[in-house]
Formats: C-alpha cells, structure tokens, sequence
C-alpha cells in the first residue's frame, strides 16, 4: 500500500463538509472541482454529487480502483461506498421501508465489505480517514440505523448482512448506543465540524425512537461546539421541528399533519427560524429544506403551494437534485388534493432524474409515499383523489426504461457557480 503524504487540506475539509450531507451548509452548485488536481477533483465531484443526493452521478465521476493499491484508491472505494448505499437504500423520510430486490442487496453488500480494514490502513492520515469513515461508514450506517429505531417492520426489510456489515444491530438500542458514542475516526480527524454533526444527527436518531429529552440534550452539546455557526443552529431547528411533527421524516413522505394548533405553530416556528439561519449560511440547499416542511405545515393551500414553489426555486440553485425530485411528486400529490390539474411532465422528469443521476430508492421511495396516500384517501371516500393518487404511484413505480438510464449523466444544475466558503466550524 503506497502512502502519498497530506493532501490540500482545503480540498479534503471541503470534502468532510459535503459528506456532512443532512448538514446542508455547503450547496453543490458552489463547489468548484477543477481547482484541485486529482484525486481530490474527482472526489469533490463525487462529494457535491452526494450532496445532491444524486449517487450515479457521483459514480460516474470515480474510478474503480482494482486492487487498491494507494491510499487514494481507499478514499475512492469509501466514496463508492457512499454513492452505492445512497443509490440503494436511501428514500424520503430517512428509512427504506420495503426489502431491497436481489440486485440491490447484493451490490449493498459488495461496496461495504471490507470497509473496517481500509479503515484502518487509512489511520496513517486522520484526515484521509475521517473523509473516508463518514462516506464509507458514517452514511451507510445512519441510514440503517433509522430503519432500526423506526420499527420492526421496517428492519425486517434490511438484510442481515447489511445490518451486520455497516455496523447497524438488529435492536434499536444498540444502534442508539452506537451513535451515542463520537467514533473515534472522527474525534481524530483534527476538525470540530464533524465531532457536532455526529452529535446533532444522533439526537435526531434518539428524538426518532421517543426519547426527545435526549436527543435535544445532544443538540444542545453540539452547538456549544460550534458557537455562532449559522448551519448547525439551523439544522438543528430543522430537526427539533420534525421532532414536534411526532412521526420521523413526516413532511419529506407528506404524512398526515398533526391536528393540534400548538404543534403546528411550534412546527412552523422551527422551520421558520432554520430558513433564516440557512439563509445567513448562504446555503440555499437548506433553505429548501426548510420550506418544503413549512409547505407541509402550511394550513391553506394556496400557502402549502406558494412554500412548495419557492423549495423548488432554491433547490434547484443548490443544484440539489433529491430535493428538487421529491418536491416535484409533492407538488402533482398536492394538486391531486386540491382538484387542479397537474402537470404530467413533472413525474417523467423525476424517473428520468432516477435514472441517470439520482437514485432509484429514492424514486421508489416517491411512489411509496404516493401509494400511501393513495390508500388513506380511498378509505376516507375521496375515490378520485385515490385513484389519481394510485395511477401516479404506480408510474413513479415502473422501471425507467434502459434508454434513459444509459444516457450520459448531467452535470449538477446549472447558475452561476461560486466558490464554496469555509465554515467557521472548520478552524
């Protein structure tokens, strides 16, 4: 195994922050790859492409180094790694909740195995690690660890080797534990960033299990880590909104609103005050974010549609694909709700998105959350709406066909492309 010494410092904390991916402090679209010489052009690019939740593009940005001969080659592996689970096992709300086909399975399987020893190779350069550790681990593991405390239902729909490969446990409280305790790849990767961000995301996996005394005392313990940064205070709003909401990932999967008007306004207060911080951040990713929530808790739906346009607008200046899908089938679902046509246009560009740059559990996570209220309409006895709502999942659900998945993948969207700034977490 050959060792290449430190890489530009500047290029691999800007990888660390792209791979902070619920972070949302760094918008794809400011990412400027052609300023770093390979290999961390082509990590950046894989780094802003999962930024974007868009794994195939990032795939195609990567080599496929066999053997793995340097420590590059290590870094690379991790960043396959990030883009196959993404690819496979990552939907609206945080959790797949259906058992991933035979395909899928098996290429989860491949791109983790083995990550434990490159891992620890890759300890001859904490920062190299710590890149590695939060695509390679990190990621693949928050995914199934929100399956875990989720339900039993829905871990049941993991494989076992996957739970087992990435780190996760078949019991919600050990893959609490886990996540309790900062791994020490990122205690030692030299950058406080990292050290808040397991802590707020852990809070989160807490709030998700009922324990939100917990999981806002582990919010709390990361901002004092990052005081007066912009994005961490917002996510961490973004979080404690969805926590009042009650049901984990309700606004990205378009779950039935709570009826209580405190919880609302405690909900839209959250948002509210994270679409602010994210705007001092510069990071119109996040601000998406936080207005498609306010859309969700938006009480007219003249609001919900104004708030789902302007997530929209700033998805797409983020150049964050993910966001940018899901709010498409959001805005079809809302007009099926409210008797207006809607555009047909915006579903074929979603498979078409799935298809070549973006992920296929993330489309088959659309057409779940669409089926669901599909039913829930059909049993309330609105059977318009539960048909429209049927037929529109039933076509996010079909396979794309080859001759779209095979055209060449697109870049991240278009506008004008600043260079991304340092967080003042990074010092």
């Amino acid at each position: 195994m050959t060792y290449e010494g430190a890489h530009t410092a500047d290029g691999i904390r800007l990888l660390v922050q792209l791979l902070m991916t619920d972070l949302r402090g760094v918008d794809p679209v400011a990412v400027r790859p052609e300023a770093w010489a390979e290999p961390v052009r082509g990590w950046l690019t894989a780094g802003a492409a999962l930024a974007a939740g868009e794994p195939k593009r990032a795939l195609a940005a990567l080599d496929d180094p066999v053997p793995e001969e340097t420590y590059d080659d290590l870094v690379t592996r991790a960043l396959r790694t990030a883009a196959t689970a993404t690819d496979v096992n990552w939907a609206p709300g945080g959790a797949v909740t259906w058992s991933l086909p035979p395909g899928d399975e098996a290429a989860l399987l491949e791109a983790v195995g083995g990550t434990g020893g490159r891992l620890a190779v890759l300890a001859r350069d904490p920062g190299l690690r710590l890149a590695a550790f939060l695509a390679a681990r990190h990621l693949p593991d928050l995914f199934v660890a929100r399956a875990v405390v989720e339900s039993g239902r829905v871990i049941d729909a993991q494989p076992s080797e996957v739970v087992e490969a990435v780190g996760g446990a078949a019991e919600a409280e050990e893959a609490l534990r886990w996540f309790d305790e900062v791994p020490a790849e990122i205690t030692g990767g030299g950058l406080v960033a990292p050290v808040a961000y397991h802590l707020l995301v852990a809070g989160d996996l807490r709030a998700r299990a009922g324990d939100r005394r917990r999981g806002e005392a582990l919010s709390r313990e990361a901002l004092r880590l990052v005081p007066g940064d912009p994005a961490f205070a917002a996510l961490s709003s973004l979080l404690a909104g969805d926590a009042e909401l009650g049901t984990p990932g309700a606004a990205e999967r378009r779950l039935p609103v709570p009826a209580g008007r405190r919880t609302l306004d405690r909900a839209t207060r959250y948002y509210a005050t994270a679409d602010a911080l994210f705007r001092e951040a510069g990071a119109s990713r996040g601000r998406a974010a936080a207005a498609l929530r306010l859309a969700h808790v938006a009480r007219r739906p003249d609001d919900r549609a104004a708030c789902v346009e302007r997530a929209l607008i700033l998805a797409a200046a983020a150049g964050d694909g993910a966001c940018a899908a899901l709010l498409r089938v959001h805005r079809v679902l809302d007009a099926v709700e409210d008797g207006r046509p809607h555009a047909g246009p915006d579903v074929e560009e979603v498979r078409h998105w799935a298809g070549t740059a973006g992920s296929g559990s993330w489309l088959r996570g659309t057409a779940d959350l669409v089926a669901a209220r599909a039913r829930d309409w059909t049993r309330q006895g609105y059977a318009v709406r539960g048909r429209e709502a049927g037929d529109l999942a039933a076509r996010l659900a079909e396979a794309v066909p080859a001759a779209d998945a095979d055209r060449s993948v697109p870049r991240a969207a278009g506008g004008s492309r600043p260079t991304a700034g340092r967080s003042e977490a990074d010092r």
